[in-house]
This record gives C-alpha cells, sequence and structure tokens, in this order.
C-alpha cells in the first residue's frame, strides 16, 4: 500500500504477466491483481494529495481479474475496474500503462465498453481528438520467432496467427480511438534476414493504422531466459534492419507530427517555419554528423525522416 501519492498518479493494479516470453521478466512471474478495495484506497490517497491523473500500472488492462489459464478476459471484472476508478470523486484522467493484443481480438465488446470510459477521462489527443493509447508489444512479424522465444503471447491463439491478431486488434482499437504504442524487438538472438523482411511485410499491413510505433535494440536483461545471450547493437546492424528502424520512424513522423507540433507551437507562421524548414534541415544536419560516426546507412535514415 502506498504512503503518499505515486509520479503520475501510479497505482498498481496487477504485477507479472505469466506469458512467459524469453526476453522479458516481467512475463515470467506469475500474474497477480490487485484487489479492487486496495486499488480504490491508493486511488483515494492519491487524489487527496491533489492528483487528479491515474495511471493504472499492470502488464495487461485487458486481463485484470482473468482466471482462464488460456488467458480469456474477464470482461465484468474489467468494466468494474475501470467504472470504479472513473466515478471515484477528483479523478479527472484515466491512463492504463500496459495492455496485449490478442485480448482485444478475444472480447471486442470489451475494448469497446472500456473505451467509451477512458475516451472520457483521456490523457492525450490526435490533432483535436480525445483518444487512449497503452504500451503493447508487437516485437516481431516472424511466425517462426514468436513460436521460439513467446509462444504464450498470443494466447488463447497460435502463433501461426499472430499478423491476423495484431492487424485484427490495431482495427479494433482504432475504431474505438484506441491508438496503440507498439514496441518491436530489432536483433532477437537468431534472427535471419527472413524473419526480418516478415517484420517490414507486417509494417506494410499497418501503414494505415494510427499507432506509434517504437523499434527496440534487443537487450538481454537480467533475470529473463535469454539473460546470456547477444544484445544487438547499432554499428553492427545489416541494410534490412535500418529498413525497419526507419520504417517505424517514417510511419510516426507521418501519423504525429502535426498533433506534436500543434501542442506546443500555436503560431501558425512558426509552425510551418518549424515543420517545413528547422525539421527537414535538423535531421539532415544530424544525419551528415552521425553518418560520419556509424556510416551511411544512418545518414540515408536521416535523409528519409528528413522528408516524411
Amino acid at each position: 500500500m502506498i504512503r503518499h501519492a505515486a509520479i503520475h498518479g501510479a497505482v498498481e493494479i496487477s504485477k507479472g504477466c505469466g506469458r512467459n516470453c524469453q526476453f522479458c521478466t516481467p512475463t515470467m512471474q506469475s500474474r497477480v491483481d490487485t484487489p479492487l478495495d486496495r486499488i480504490m484506497e491508493e486511488i483515494k490517497i492519491t487524489t487527496k494529495e491533489g492528483s487528479s491523473n491515474i495511471t493504472l500500472v499492470t502488464e495487461d488492462l485487458f486481463l485484470y481479474g482473468a482466471k482462464d489459464k488460456r488467458f480469456i478476459p474477464n470482461k465484468e471484472a474489467v468494466l468494474k475496474l475501470v467504472k470504479t476508478v472513473a466515478d471515484y470523486p477528483g479523478v479527472e484522467g484515466i491512463q492504463s500503462s500496459h495492455m496485449s493484443l490478442a485480448p482485444v481480438v478475444c472480447n471486442p465488446g470489451m475494448v469497446k465498453e472500456v473505451a467509451e470510459v477512458l475516451v472520457e477521462h483521456n490523457w492525450y489527443s490526435h490533432g483535436k481528438k480525445a483518444i487512449v493509447t497503452s504500451e503493447t508489444g508487437i516485437e516481431t512479424g516472424s511466425a517462426r520467432l514468436m513460436k521460439k522465444y513467446m509462444a504464450g503471447k498470443m494466447l488463447p491463439y497460435k502463433p501461426e496467427q499472430w499478423i491476423e491478431i495484431i492487424t485484427e486488434a490495431f482495427g479494433i482499437l482504432n475504431d474505438n480511438d484506441w491508438y496503440p504504442l507498439a514496441t518491436l524487438i530489432v536483433g532477437l538472438p537468431e534472427e535471419s534476414e527472413e524473419d526480418v523482411a516478415e517484420t517490414l511485410e507486417l509494417m506494410d499491413d499497418l501503414k494505415d493504422y494510427n499507432a506509434f510505433y517504437v523499434p527496440l535494440f534487443f537487450v538481454p536483461l537480467e533475470d529473463c531466459l535469454l539473460m546470456h545471450k547477444k544484445g544487438a547493437e547499432v554499428d553492427s546492424l545489416s541494410k534490412i534492419r535500418w529498413e525497419l528502424l526507419v520504417r517505424c520512424w517514417e510511419y510516426n513522423i507521418r501519423i504525429w507530427r502535426d498533433t506534436f507540433l500543434k501542442h506546443r507551437i500555436r503560431n501558425l507562421t512558426i509552425f510551418n517555419v518549424i515543420k517545413r524548414i528547422v525539421i527537414p534541415y535538423s535531421a539532415k544536419m544530424a544525419g551528415i554528423y552521425y553518418g560520419l560516426k556509424h556510416g551511411e546507412q544512418v545518414k540515408q535514415a536521416f535523409r528519409r525522416m528528413a522528408t516524411a
């Protein structure tokens, strides 16, 4: 139990995950839900100390209260949690830290009803549109790597269905004004060029969805099953891996640039100067500088992002 309000109004609703992804530490731990009455006690403390925004800290919002070993969501438990938090006096904003994609496909009705509550208590917007967002893991578009390192990630579905799950989940989320922040892992152990090509094909499938993509280098975390494997390094990335990094950031710039700038720059003339001149010029200069340190691929990456 917290004694004082945490940063960003953080209140833990569950810990652990239980899906056993080998690159991750929390997923190796069994999921334990915090009882709702204790959650509300912490929200009482948080709001009493002046924080009107609540961050629901969890590895997966959609599995709160789930009892099924196949990771079937408990819609009633999730809705009760979200509505109870939303109805508490003094709570204005609600943000969930993480979610997974399989429950979205498993119960789209749950997503719709949860989104209706969270949109009314949103922290973020896209343009003038209120949106919901949470972090989720795509990691790879390779069914081979999914089966090898994270076969539990898409339960109750099979690794071979992963691409279908991602695209269907993104469609459901976007239809309900939910714009996910999605991570991808570059350089998993034994990752082949073909695996990366499959991830690039997935990114092509996702190009018309609204999301924020975060490509991350594989890092062997302590206490995960892959802790003794070698991490990925920028200077050793192949051309196709650079293409994946650039593709993600091209999409991010196209989807989020105007929203990011307009929230910070109210003057239209200054907005246009920064968008059309300052940012492209800065990106080109950064490309020259980092290109000299890391090679032509890095230089070309910045040039492409400058014109995204």
